[in-house]
């Protein structure tokens, strides 16, 4: 009879009935920051009362309702916003899409609704970063879970050519390494700058922390206590992700043609004796040197770093390999006043080379 029907009615009785599909209403300015106002704010029932006049999902502007609800993590907003059929790849103003912004958030449910939906897995944001990449960056395991299921590209790279694994070894997130690795990602590919995972985690981070730590033990803060704990927290970390790469079989003398520095010189040259030890016992060249001649000894020598010195000499380091200029680790032991250091180099000389205990 052509009554129209709402959701909250209830039928008695079987009855005919005749479904009309209506376009679209084409939103104004004002309807098209109100549905997107809805959507930042997770106002679920005005969201739905715009979406059944019925209003465009996909009304021009800087940012999309649904790219908004997804970077909010607004479930119900998101799912609504799908139904009435939303552009689910539609970007925002920097190339972002819906679930990128989710992936990046860490907001699962958002993102599970989008990759049900159809949404794209590998479309990439700003600078490249596709949502796996950014679940990666971020931490967001179950995400990254999510996301591999869908069959995510597990090795799609920025446009500088960082890959989820350097991010994640980066950035020390063991379970997410743990996760790509499970799933073969490339252990070995290396960025636009040469680097590699294991190159990454032999490096990154540290000192800053401990710089910081001493900073404040020296002024006698109250702080010391919970940034030594963090230091420690995040040394262990990135010892876990250094045992899942070598475990995995990470090349562990690869270097960046344009530096030639290994992963055992980056570890030597920042004082990191246990990453340096767990080199060692997975084959790594001792004395292999950079593009300038300077071994890992060398860097040890320059930076005064006696244990992981102590720790080369027994392997069998080369003390007499210097730089292409003539420099030896004992004239930069001298140089740079490690007088212990200069002391120990020359009690070794000559030196027989020990096995690796």
């Amino acid at each position: 009879d052509g009554t129209i029907l709402h959701d909250s009615i209830l039928l008695g009785e079987p009855a005919e009935m005749q479904l009309v599909l209506l376009d679209f209403v084409e939103a104004s300015d004002d309807q098209a920051l109100e549905l997107q106002a809805a959507a930042r704010r997770n106002n679920v029932p005005k969201v739905e009362d715009l979406l059944q006049k019925p209003l465009n999902p996909d009304p021009e502007g800087r940012q999309t309702p649904l790219v908004k609800a997804a970077y909010h993590g607004h479930t119900e907003v998101v799912r609504l916003l799908l139904e009435a059929r939303a552009n689910n790849d539609k970007v925002r103003y920097d190339g972002s899409t819906p679930l990128v912004v989710a992936c990046a958030n860490g907001h699962f449910d958002a993102a599970r609704l989008l990759l049900e939906g159809g949404a794209d897995k590998d479309k990439a944001g700003p600078s490249g970063g596709t949502p796996l990449f950014l679940a990666c960056q971020n931490g967001h395991l179950q995400i990254v879970l999510s996301l591999l299921q869908a069959k995510a590209n597990k090795d799609a790279a920025r446009d500088n050519g960082s890959t989820p694994l350097i991010i994640a070894c980066q950035q020390g997130h063991v379970e997410v390494v743990r996760t790509l690795l499970e799933i073969q990602a490339d252990v070995n590919k290396a960025c636009s700058g040469g680097m590699t995972p294991l190159h990454v985690a032999c490096e990154q981070g540290g000192l800053q922390i401990a710089r910081a730590s001493r900073a404040v033990l020296r002024a006698g803060g109250d702080d010391a206590g919970p940034i030594e704990r963090l230091q420690l927290a995040y040394q262990l970390r990135r010892l876990a992700v250094v045992r899942l790469l070598l475990k995995a079989g990470a090349d562990v003398d690869k270097a960046p043609t344009a530096t030639g520095y290994t992963p055992l010189f980056r570890a030597c040259e920042q004082g990191h004796v246990e990453i340096a030890r767990m080199l060692l016992e997975a084959g790594a060249d001792d004395s292999k040197p950079t593009d300038d001649g300077s071994s890992p000894l060398l860097a040890a020598c320059a930076h005064g770093h006696l244990h992981v010195i102590q720790l080369l000499l027994v392997a069998g380091a080369d003390m007499k390999l210097g730089r292409h200029n003539g420099d030896t680790p004992l004239a930069i032991a001298s140089r740079h006043g490690h007088l212990e250091i200069v002391q120990k180099l020359a009690e070794e000389q000559p030196y027989k080379k020990a096995k690796l205990s």
